[in-house]
């Protein structure tokens, strides 16, 4: 009995199978009408849409335009990369196993790392469309390759006499009123100061008329912030707590520019670097928040190779130095920001070295199947440039400009690829720099022994001298050749033994400081994703900067006092006091250079520095590379 229900169990489901196949098989011209109706459909809603987005861009004219606009409104379009690569791979796979070709819709639906997008693949159906995305692509292109700053009232609004604009009016100084801060009160004793250069080597190159800020607006900020205790009290002393509250941005904001006068050209172009305007101009914020950058970029490249960050800063170009030196420290997964002198004019070279970096990125492209054509390129070059002199506040300015262009370059990755990374530490270099070390090793030195979270900027055990902060530094022109040089100066009629009541009250900012708990030190480092970040997105480090635009050779203190003044201060183990550089101290009669000599006696047994200093010639550079960097 149990074999006869069997056998009808079997005839069932034979018979199924039967019928099955047989009404499939009548009906290959529906399924195919339904898939085509299906895909037509699919390009009609994907052009209107289109068309949809194109108005919005063209209703919306002064609005940004970024790179994620047309990457969303193509989804289904963009499709193809991922899916035809795959379905490609899997094909020649299955080639080699028997033919057998895996389930492509299956595999598709299983969770994979993201990958890059992909361009816009234009549509040959209308050659409206086509037009238009040319058009939104140009404009993308050229707000990508124009790294300019935004404009600010405090740029548009040309305010005399050191004040600056904010919200389309003028922030004067005390002494100095009008639209434009042009009115001087002659009776107020600060606007009639006159100053006694003391230039360190001969005072005569130097006339008071040639410099970039005048006295009496000098003086009249000092007052000032004398009246106002601001350069009578300790910067570290103010509470923290609500300084990174978005809100208050506005508020805190103009408190600084109404305290850290007068304001010149270079001033103002750091300012745009670190703060945006929320409504046509009328109020501000940070363009860099702490608690957004240390959410959205959470993980550190935990492993034995991660990401770095270089910051190249050059008064003059040289292109054989500057292939030399990316030659050996260049990976398309690093970041590069490079800072040209703004007194450097020989636009030929710039463009000859932007030349140079389109290759290398070009190049990335070519040689990496990963990475799509509209993959952002490792390597800017700042469009706004500031005017640097040698002991001025303008190299301090360079190199915190460039952290903020490294979080941007940071976004704009994570815009494409939608990754979150981060670089684990920033490296300032200069041109006379070059590695005495792979980047290899380099790479695995900051992901060994806990380093991937810590800073290493030197201090050393000799304080420098007083006189760097306890009276003001100006950059003024020679008389001659109308080179920059910083003069520090003491006020004609002032009473310098009485700083408080004198006319321009405490003229320097050694007051505001704690000498006792930091120490001056090297300007070169390598700095962590953390600290670089603290420097550009809180106001307590924001305030410390701009207080010492008249102290001299800030790039030996910035660092190391805004370090002693953070909230991560107690932090001992984020900290080592080495920068790992070799310098010849040695042979500071010839001027610290770096010769074969040195090469050849292994950096006088430095064998912990990863980097030189002082090389000016091809022949020791290469030297270097085939001693020290040939695999």
């Amino acid at each position: 009995m149990k074999k006869i229900h069997l056998l009808f169990l079997f005839i069932f489901i034979l018979t199924i199978i039967t019928i099955t196949f047989f009404k499939n098989s009548n009906k290959p011209e529906s399924i195919k009408n339904n898939r085509n109706n299906y895909n037509n459909n699919n390009n009609n809603n994907n052009n209107n849409n289109n068309n949809n987005n194109f108005d919005n861009v063209n209703k919306n004219t002064n609005n940004k335009i970024v790179v994620n606009q047309f990457q969303d409104q193509n989804n289904n379009n963009n499709k193809f990369y991922n899916d035809e690569r795959l379905k490609k791979n899997h094909q020649n796979n299955g080639q080699n196993d028997n033919n057998k070709i895996p389930q492509h819709e299956n595999y598709l639906k299983k969770k994979r790392s993201p990958r890059p997008q992909p361009t816009f693949k234009k549509s040959n159906n209308n050659n409206d469309n086509n037009n238009l995305l040319e058009k939104l692509e140009n404009k993308i292109q050229i707000i990508n390759n124009n790294n300019s700053i935004e404009f600010l009232s405090m740029n548009k609004i040309n305010c005399e006499n050191g004040g600056i604009g904010f919200s389309s009016k003028c922030i004067c100084s005390y002494g100095f009123n009008g639209d434009r801060c042009e009115i001087i009160d002659i009776n107020n004793a600060c606007t009639q100061v006159k100053m006694n250069i003391e230039y360190l080597y001969n005072p005569n190159l130097v006339s008071s008329d040639k410099c970039i800020s005048s006295a009496p607006s000098i003086c009249c900020w000092s007052k000032f912030r004398t009246i106002s205790n601001i350069s009578l009290t300790k910067l570290q002393d103010s509470t923290h707590s609500d300084l990174n509250q978005v809100p208050q941005h506005n508020d805190i904001i103009k408190s600084i520019l109404t305290s850290y006068g007068p304001w010149t050209e270079n001033d103002k172009k750091m300012i745009s670097y670190l703060i945006k305007s929320n409504d046509n101009d009328i109020t501000y914020q940070l363009k860099y928040n702490t608690n957004h950058f240390m959410s959205k970029h959470d993980q550190h490249d935990n492993h034995k190779k991660p990401k770095l960050a270089f910051v190249l800063m050059i008064h003059k170009i040289d292109l054989e130095a500057l292939k030399l030196l990316f030659d050996n420290i260049y990976k398309p997964k690093h970041y590069y920001v490079i800072h040209i002198d703004n007194n450097f004019k020989d636009e030929n070279l710039i463009n000859q070295l932007k030349s140079f970096i389109n290759k290398l990125y070009e190049l990335k492209i070519k040689n990496n199947i990963l990475l799509n054509s509209n993959y952002p390129n490792n390597i800017e070059i700042l469009h706004t440039r500031f005017d640097g002199a040698w002991g001025s506040i303008a190299l301090v300015y360079s190199e915190i400009a460039s952290y903020t262009k490294l979080f941007d370059m940071l976004e704009h990755r994570h815009s494409i690829t939608g990754r979150k990374e981060k670089w684990s530490h920033v490296i300032n270099l200069s041109i006379n720099d070059f590695p005495i070390k792979t980047i290899e090793k380099l790479e695995y030195f900051f992901a060994s022994n806990g380093n991937i979270k810590r800073n290493f900027l030197n201090e050393e055990d000799k304080e420098k001298e007083i006189i760097r902060y306890n009276k003001p530094w100006v950059e003024c022109k020679t008389i001659e050749d109308g080179k920059s040089n910083i003069v520090g100066f003491n006020f004609q009629n002032n009473d310098d033994n009485d700083e408080n009541s004198g006319i321009c009250g405490c003229s320097g900012m050694e007051h505001t400081m704690d000498r006792s708990k930091y120490k001056e030190g090297s300007q070169w480092h390598f700095l962590t994703y953390k600290f670089a970040n603290y420097l550009i997105s809180d106001f307590k480090a924001i305030k410390r900067l701009f207080s010492m635009k008249f102290s001299y050779i800030p790039d030996e203190s910035f660092f190391q006092l805004a370090k002693s003044e953070s909230y991560f201060f107690n932090e001992t183990d984020s900290w080592d006091f080495s920068n790992y550089r070799f310098i010849p101290w040695y042979n500071s009669a010839i001027g610290l250079k770096v010769g074969l000599e040195e090469v050849e006696n292994n950096f006088n047994n430095q064998t912990w520095s990863y980097f030189t200093r002082k090389v000016y010639t091809t022949d020791v550079k290469n030297a270097i590379i085939e001693k020290y960097l040939k695999d």
